[in-house]
């Protein structure tokens, strides 16, 4: 198959200048969904929340029996977790962990935190899980000729989970964290998960006082920040629109700069589709959708994006020329 499509969609997009030059000043933000989680084998919000709910259904003690589930099974994903977790108070304690994290992982995937990881910037997640924690396989170091204190520091970033921890400065202290906005299970263990729609609603509750809006304040709009958006499909941008929409500046000025970007796969056959969320983003939000196309290797075409896209901006911001050479040489080898 060729390696161009016949529509504007192609199989590897170059990475926009502005996120290139946001990563060299270090006002890169990666926002990460649960599409990269399900490269590895972890479930959509769906399969959790139909897990959670399996787990009710075979459990004596709870009166949830296969009828319910196939009464509810069209529910969305967060009314049915709302609903599980009221029917498994003071019953049941359900476990978060095996409901989210894959029984076996697929290997073949790994690579994409292992590149991902070694981007030093901030990272933004709605995910539970911690595979963001990881330390990136020394095979996968695009970086060569690193000093070891260097090479340890690769993929270290500060762990906040906390709410409390969460503000309008976060950001700004330093710049090479992970910030879980949901909640983290490594840390958490089930405690403090933003899950239910209550648990949203309590996250999100407009007020002075609330630190999470100040912080999505700072990274939407006060702060310099390019937000790049990763691993997110149209299941889950009901959530990120609910946060965009906090920048009053939206739908103002259609000629803003565009500083926020959402890397998305469409088949070749889905360009109409494309079309109209790209405007529709752009239009209502400020982002700009970059596609990239699925027909090849379907959504195992992120780790190539991925892959190539972190080698590039890796070359932007270390560009000495013993390194440029190196690299130069490395993506002329793997094409």
């Amino acid at each position: 198959m060729p390696d161009k499509t016949t529509t504007n969609i192609e199989f590897i997009p170059e990475v926009d200048p502005t996120i290139k030059d946001a990563y060299v000043h270090d006002e890169l933000v990666l926002f990460i969904g649960s599409g990269i989680s399900r490269r590895l084998g972890a479930p959509g919000w769906a399969g959790f929340a139909d897990a959670i709910f399996e787990q009710l259904a075979y459990n004596p003690k709870s009166e949830v029996n296969h009828n319910l589930l196939n009464q509810i099974k069209n529910y969305p994903p967060r009314k049915k977790l709302s609903f599980a977790l009221e029917l498994a108070e003071g019953i049941v304690d359900l476990d978060f962990e095996r409901a989210i994290l894959p029984k076996e992982i697929d290997t073949g995937s790994l690579h994409i935190y292992d590149y991902l990881n070694q981007l030093k910037c901030n990272v933004v997640t709605t995910n539970y899980d911690n595979f963001l924690h990881e330390q990136p396989n020394d095979d996968s170091l695009i970086l060569p000729n690193l000093s070891e204190e260097e090479s340890k520091g690769i993929g270290k970033r500060e762990i906040i989970h906390r709410r409390s921890d969460i503000n309008g400065v976060t950001l700004n202290k330093d710049k090479h964290k992970i910030i879980h906005l949901h909640g983290c299970l490594d840390h958490n263990k089930n405690e403090d998960l933003v899950i239910t729609t209550s648990d949203y609603l309590r996250l999100y509750e407009p007020s002075e006082d609330n630190n999470i809006l100040k912080f999505l304040r700072s990274l939407f709009r006060d702060g310099p920040w390019t937000i790049l958006f990763i691993g997110y499909g149209l299941d889950e941008m009901e959530i990120l629109e609910y946060l965009l929409r906090h920048d009053s500046n939206n739908g103002e000025n259609e000629e803003a700069i565009i500083d926020r970007f959402w890397l998305k796969g469409f088949y070749s056959h889905q360009e109409e589709e494309f079309n109209l969320l790209r405007t529709y983003y752009r239009k209502n939000f400020k982002v700009k959708v970059i596609p990239f196309c699925l027909d090849k290797n379907k959504y195992t075409q992120l780790d190539l994006v991925i892959e190539n896209w972190v080698r590039k901006l890796q070359i932007a911001k270390h560009s000495t020329p013993e390194n440029v050479v190196h690299l130069v040489r490395k993506i002329n080898k793997d094409g």
